[in-house]
């Protein structure tokens, strides 16, 4: 068709829209009908043309209005992550459209009955964290009752099992198979004695053993062990102490070719995480069970039978109690009738039973973990206890019997306290140099803390079992640096724990903020999740890119999304990046678009294309995925064409490589480290954008760019840019010498 046949059509199609009598709103959509029929007729005209500039516009309107109705309610109802109990109504169980079911993730979850013990509750908070924070959709088979088994069916469908049913066994894994779940998690051996009818049914099965070699054979588990080895992709183990126990069981190399070693999480939350408030924690405790107010307490939870050294325990107790008449034993928990004889018969002849109490089962505990002096871990075989962990999160230090499971073996590699097997009078002793050393209990409690904060997040925990079992979730760590945005930082980590792509963890680096920043995060730890770890610098440390290190070295993830406290994300920013870079491993940086916010959250612009229309009105209007070089050329050697750095997604081993490298170079541009950063990254590898604008870049007066001399960001601009040009001439002579 010639060029004189647009202008005509042109023509006749205006002079129609004009004459036709309807109002403007239906010649509106007429128009926009015609347009689109007649597209290959009339791409050419200047009609077309100003048409498509007014959708683009009426689009980015459209989209910015309903951004700024999403930015007018972000922060207002952070997403808490509970502890599961008894009694638990369910209440702000979500159904997530989330990235998980959007990519038909599902999964089968065994456990063996709801019983209140710490099996049983790791599955419960587990599957709390599966179905409600990650979105995964998820079937639970329970092999036996209990009085958690309405916690789990408010959480999830329940299918209850006779695990010595073999023909419903073989049915409902048929069931499974047809409604599309193919991975199964089994929780304990004791599941394991359904293990080999669900792998013949067509599933995938991991399974998860936290027994030790005492209770395997009191229980008789071993044809369950040889099952699971036998039947099993892989099996995770809390603690090499485990594994070394099932060698004993079973073939050492079949063990060894599929056991994993995974600590499990912390899954409870306490007001008194990190040692806060402890002092009214422990006036608390002492007016509830009726104590002096000057008694010093010794801790024990869970089921006080033979195996968790409730005997140990009290001996312990008896002998503090005869030098010190403050000190009191309290265990918290049920007792088993037969062990409890024994123990009275210990209490009755010390004449010192006043000192020892038994409180029962009690789900608030958290005065009790708090206001305690020590924990007590007199288990003789104990896994990886999660009460250890609790009692380690809120600052109470903790005592054990060396060789006795996983938990001895943190502490010991804490530096704290673990004494030969059994030996009473020394763990007795030990105890007490907790209770008569200050400096002692400071130090370790301080240790236990940190240990609990950058080892024991839930999310890990629950993210990498499913990568365990096939479910690929991006792992993406989340570093979050502040400074001074105290009045910013529940929008911005509401936008974080809000994607649509749950984050595998956050770590938020306050770099001494004078504006009560610190205690904001403490505050809105507690109601996030997955919870942040926080590191709280003293003093401010001058450079933001040293803080990007320090948060890098911390991360776990492979990815890494350094989320400035300032900005904000829409919840499709992670989704919209990641899942590119996770099928291309050549990837090793990824970007989006950005729209422009003021200092009240107010969207500015549509986008930045202004930015960069000086290089190209096309290259940033679809996505593309190129090499560094080609990045270079196309303007990164010129200027930043990235203008926020919270729209980066970086794969973490390429980041943490420039960052030990190069951080000095990237340190001494205080304002354009992050352009630096960006180009010494693609040497590594290739870059990918997308156009969707999912990052809210704040603009205000406060910012690290804002407060810079002009005088001073233009030299860096030239020395970044002479930089480029070292390493990518053809940059520097394609686009000449913009500032």
């Amino acid at each position: 068709m010639s060029r004189a046949s647009p202008r005509w059509l042109e023509r006749a199609l205006r002079e129609a829209y004009l004459r036709f009598p309807l109002g403007w709103p239906a010649r509106l959509r007429i128009k926009r009908a015609v347009f689109s029929a007649l597209a290959p007729l009339l791409r050419r005209t200047g009609a077309w043309q100003r048409w498509q500039a007014a959708e683009r516009e009426s689009a980015a309107l459209a989209a910015m209005a309903q951004s700024q109705q999403a930015l007018s309610t972000l922060g207002q109802s952070l997403r808490r992550r509970r502890s599961w109990r008894p009694g638990d109504d369910g209440a702000g169980a979500v159904a997530l459209a989330s990235f998980a079911r959007r990519h038909g993730h599902r999964l089968v979850l065994v456990v063996h009955d709801a019983h209140p013990h710490g099996a049983q509750f790791l599955a419960l908070n587990l599957l709390g964290e599966l179905v409600e924070d990650i979105g995964l959709e998820v079937r639970v088979v329970l092999l036996g009752p209990g009085p958690l088994a309405p916690a789990f069916e408010r959480l999830a469908p329940v299918h209850a099992l006779d695990p010595a049913d073999a023909v419903a066994l073989r049915r409902l894994a048929r069931q499974l198979h047809a409604d599309g779940f193919r991975t199964v998690l089994a929780n304990t051996l004791v599941s394991g004695r359904v293990v080999r009818g669900l792998a013949q049914g067509g599933l995938r099965v991991v399974t998860l053993v936290h027994e030790m070699p005492g209770v395997i054979r009191a229980q008789g588990l071993e044809p369950a062990l040889a099952d699971v080895l036998a039947h099993s992709s892989r099996v995770v183990v809390p603690s090499r102490e485990v594994a070394d126990g099932l060698r004993l069981l079973a073939d050492p190399a079949a063990v060894d070719a599929l056991c994993v070693e995974r600590p499990q999480g912390l899954f409870v939350r306490s007001e008194h995480f990190g040692g806060r408030g402890r002092e009214e924690a422990g006036r608390r405790l002492r007016a509830r069970l009726g104590l002096p107010a000057d008694a010093r307490v010794v801790l024990a939870v869970g089921y006080a039978d033979g195996r968790k050294g409730v005997d140990l325990f009290v001996a312990a107790v008896l002998a503090l109690a005869q030098r010190d008449a403050r000190v009191h034993g309290v265990w918290v928990g049920h007792q088993d009738a037969g062990q409890m004889a024994q123990v009275q018969s210990l209490l009755d002849a010390s004449g010192l039973a006043g000192h020892v109490h038994f409180v029962g089962l009690d789900f608030d505990t958290s005065d009790h973990y708090a206001g305690a002096d020590v924990y007590a871990l007199a288990s003789r075989e104990d896994p990886y206890p999660s009460v250890l962990l609790e009692a380690l999160s809120v600052g109470t230090p903790a005592v054990a019997f060396a060789g006795s499971g996983g938990g001895a073996a943190l502490l010991a590699q804490l530096g704290a306290a673990t004494v030969p097997a059994f030996d009473v009078p020394a763990y007795a002793a030990a105890i007490e140099a907790l209770l008569n050393d200050a400096g002692l209990h400071a130090r370790l409690a301080r240790r236990g803390v940190q240990w609990v904060e950058r080892e024991a997040c839930f999310r890990r925990y629950a993210i990498d079992l499913l990568a365990l079992a096939g479910i690929a979730i991006p792992r993406v760590s989340v570093v979050v640096p502040n400074f001074n945005y105290a009045a910013l930082l529940p929008a911005r980590l509401a936008s974080i724990v809000g994607q649509g792509l749950p984050v595998y963890e956050i770590i938020v680096l306050d770099d001494g903020s004078t504006d009560g920043s610190a205690g904001v995060l403490e505050a809105l730890r507690m109601e996030l999740s997955p919870m942040p770890q926080l590191q709280l610098a003293a003093a401010n440390g001058g450079s933001v890119f040293r803080q990007w290190a320090k948060g890098v070295a911390l991360a776990r993830g492979d990815y890494v999304w350094i989320a400035e406290a300032d900005d904000l994300a829409t919840p499709a920013f992670l989704e919209t990046l990641v899942p590119a870079m996770q099928a291309d491993p050549g990837i090793v940086m990824s970007y989006c678009q950005s729209r422009p916010i003021d200092a009240d959250g107010v969207i500015t612009a549509p986008d930045y294309s202004g930015w960069t229309d000086d290089l190209s009105t096309e290259r940033w209007k679809t996505a593309y995925v190129c090499s560094g070089h080609e990045e270079v050329q196309a303007g990164l050697g010129v200027k930043n064409t990235l203008p926020s750095a919270s729209a980066v997604v970086f794969r973490r081993d390429a980041l943490a490589a420039v960052l030990e490298a190069h951080l000095d170079e990237v340190a001494s541009f205080p304002t354009a480290g992050d352009w630096v950063v960006y180009l010494r990254v693609l040497q590594r590898g290739r870059i990918r954008f997308d156009p969707a604008p999912e990052n809210l870049h704040r603009r205000h007066a406060g910012s690290v760019v804002a407060r810079q001399d002009p005088a001073a960001h233009q030299r860096e601009v030239r020395e970044v840019q002479a930089l480029a040009a070292a390493w990518s001439p053809e940059a520097w002579q394609i686009k000449g010498g913009q500032g």
